[in-house]
Formats: structure tokens, sequence, C-alpha cells
């Protein structure tokens, strides 16, 4: 690109193209000679680096390249690429801040033209001008309407998926008081996720076989959270540890049987890719803490675009897990969880969700965008009578006997601790 760039400097260009929309991580899978070299370019750190957020996509490594190349030259680009990666390449803006303006993004029905299950688009930009940091967003058949323009982008330091929506909603955009974690990942189904039949626990290898019940929970996947209270399970889990990198050797003096289990099964642990669990002791977990065994929670499923969030309640006297598809928090009182519950699912949160997240995305919720809800700021707008009518409604449909007694103590608990000291002084 570089010697290109050098050839043609004193030209106008247009640079178009459709390159290949495929994940470094499948090529890797494929043993493929042509990666790019591994660089960490968006600067991931620690586990990030390593799993989910360190894997991308080859068009967008190509168009970066072309954008630092070429930004300083007089011309456009038009390039048919996945949603995913224009809107990368706009929330990278303000890190990258190229020279480039006029984004727009041409949505085109994938399936009618290419036969393939991707939301992708045609995106425009103009080369060699003041950095822009939102992209207008057009219907590829129907791009003169301008009823149905939208833009998305950065205000005020934040990044949102509605410009126009969120405006309506944005103070309730802030920093969450508790932290969200994500579920167990463990990348061994067929071992560790168990059903239970006639007494006896079966596994994803269809094999009958026997476990002391103490490290064995209740487990819930994206596709369970469905409803708005749960607390009985489809499926259970093995948890091996408390806290990432716990020694494990203690199952085998404590549960033999669990042990022999494991033991029966070491060459599916083996074969797990992923290198978040090399040098790592055997049968290791991975999002797993205190928090995992907070006996209430509320959880949403990262993969489904449903805007509800569940309240988890224990199953035989034990907290139920989530898998890594899911985000939860945990409390220690069922008021709180409760409290919790109904401020996510009232419709201003709903709206600022909506306004925050893009339906297009293979996860709509991750951590980061969860972290972005300010509940304190959700409690001091939402009603009180609110409160009491979804709370009556909860207690009457699910057999509960809630009251808000706590309410003051859960606001206090969600202060800044400084902010906290002073009310108890006061």
């Amino acid at each position: 690109f570089k010697d290109i760039s050098y050839q043609y400097s004193s030209q106008k260009i247009l640079i178009i193209g459709n390159p290949p929309w495929i994940m470094n991580s499948t090529l890797g899978s494929l043993n493929s000679k042509n990666l790019p070299k591994k660089t960490n370019f968006k600067n991931h750190k620690g586990l990030d680096a390593m799993t989910g957020k360190g894997n991308f996509d080859i068009a967008e490594f190509i168009t970066l390249s072309l954008l630092r190349t070429f930004q300083k030259m007089e011309g456009h680009l038009f390039f048919l690429v996945k949603n995913s990666v224009i809107k990368n390449i706009v929330f990278e803006q303000t890190r990258n801040n190229f020279e480039i303006n006029s984004l727009e993004k041409y949505g085109i029905d994938s399936k009618k033209e290419f036969n393939v299950s991707v939301e992708s688009s045609i995106f425009y930009c103009q080369l060699h001008s003041k950095p822009a940091f939102e992209c207008n967003e057009f219907n590829f058949y129907n791009f003169n309407n301008q009823e149905t323009n939208s833009k998305f982008g950065w205000i005020e330091k934040k990044f949102v998926s509605n410009l126009d929506n969120y405006l309506h909603t944005q103070e309730i955009d802030g920093e969450c008081p508790f932290v969200w974690r994500q579920g167990m990942k463990h990348d061994c189904t067929l071992v560790m996720e168990l059903q239970k039949e006639n007494g006896h626990y079966i596994n994803g290898l269809n094999e009958k076989i026997k476990l002391e019940d103490d490290l064995v929970y209740g487990l819930l996947k994206s596709s369970d959270l469905k409803n708005t209270v749960i607390n009985q399970t489809r499926k259970f889990t093995i948890v091996t540890q408390k806290k990432v990198g716990q020694d494990t050797q203690y199952i085998k003096t404590d549960f033999p049987e669990t042990y022999q289990y494991l033991i029966n099964h070491q060459d599916n642990f083996e074969a797990r890719k992923s290198s978040i669990y090399v040098n790592k002791p055997s049968f290791s977990i991975f999002g797993i803490g205190d928090y995992s065994f907070k006996p209430f929670k509320v959880a949403i499923s990262g993969l489904y675009k449903t805007f509800h969030f569940t309240l988890i309640l224990p199953q035989s006297n034990k907290p139920v897990m989530l898998d890594d598809t899911c985000y939860l928090l945990g409390f220690d009182k069922v008021e709180f969880a409760v409290y919790t519950l109904i401020l996510l699912n009232s419709e201003i949160a709903k709206e600022f969700l909506q306004s925050i997240t893009f339906s297009d995305a293979k996860r709509t919720f991750t951590q980061d965008i969860l972290m972005r809800i300010n509940l304190l700021k959700l409690a001091q707008l939402i009603d009180t009578k609110y409160l009491q009518k979804e709370l009556l409604k909860l207690n009457e449909a699910y057999n509960l006997t809630l009251t808000l007694s706590l309410w003051d103590s859960f606001f206090r608990e969600m202060l800044p601790s400084d902010a906290q000291q002073l009310v108890l002084f006061s």
C-alpha cells in the first residue's frame, strides 16, 4: 500500500473493494499462511488479548491499513464489509483519528445478494478531511428516503448506536455501582455439563455417572433466560474452583468420585485450544469468583436481543451458575436483587440500552455495555409508585412476599464510599 501511495501521491484516488469476511481465528484453524502479523493492534490487555477481543476480522485489518496509508491523499473509499467492521472503525476513530469525513453506511441484504447469513453494508468515507466521529446509516436500496436515515458514533465521549434516541436517556449513561460479571467458562461441554435423570447424572457423551453433589450446581445458559424469575434449571455443571487459578488437587481427597470422573476425561480437558488454560491447574475454569456463589442473581443473555433481565433464585439451597454467554450481578439479599431487576426492566433502561447496542453484534450485551447503566441515577428517576406496583406483580406471579423496606439500604449501597460515610454521619 505504501508503494502505491508514493506512486500516486499527487493524484485523486478511489479505493474500492470487497476484502475477505473472515476472522483471524478461522484462518488459524485452516492452518492458513496468510495471517496478519500478530501485533495486538487494538492494544487489548490481559485475558481480552488472549480470548474473544483478540479475535478480529481480516477485512477490518485491511481497511484500517488502507485508511492509515491513504488518509492524507485526496480521494474516497468504498468497501463492502460486515457491519461489525464499520462499527469498529468508527469506534476506534477516537484513538486512530484518521483524516476521514462524511462516513456513510449503506445496508444491504447479504442473504439475497450473496446467500450468507451475516449483516453487511457498503462503507464510504472521504479522505484527506477533518476527522469525523459519527456515521450516517442508509438503506442501500432506498438511500434517498431520509426517514430511514439514522446515525451512530461518538457523542460527548460516549459511543452510541442511535444518536437521536440516545439523547432521551443519556442521563443514566455512567458507571454501574455494582460490577457486572461474565458467567463460567470451561470449554468442555461434553464432560462438564450434565442432566439429571432418575437420580443419576448424564453427561454430553450420554454416560451415566455417579458424583458427589458438593461440586455440582444448577446451570443456566442464554436460551434459559426467558422468564422473569427462575428457581429451577434443566442442566447442571461441575464447579472445580472457587476462584481462577485455585489448585484442584483437593478434589482427589475430598470428592474421589468426582475426581475419578474428571481423570477419566482428562483428554477432553487437555484438548481445549484456548491459551487461557495453558500452565493452569488440571480441570481449570474461568469466569469464577465470589460473585458466582452469591445466592441471588440478576442476569441477561449476551447473545439474545430481548432487553429483558431475569432474577435467579437458589436451587436446592445452592447458588445457580451461568455459562459464559450470560452476564450477571450477584447479591446476598433477595430484596437488593429484586430492586435491581425492576430498575433494569424499566422502560427508560430498555430505551437506553437500545440506543447503545447494535442489533447485528455477535453479542448484543457485553460487560462494557452493561457497566454503562448508572443504577443510582436510574433509581433516582424511577417513581416509588412504579416500584411498588412492579413489586406487587412479582409477589403475585411468583409467590414472593417482598416489600420496599430495604430500599433505603439498597440506595445507600449504590452511593460512592465517601457519600455513604456522609450519610452515616448525618
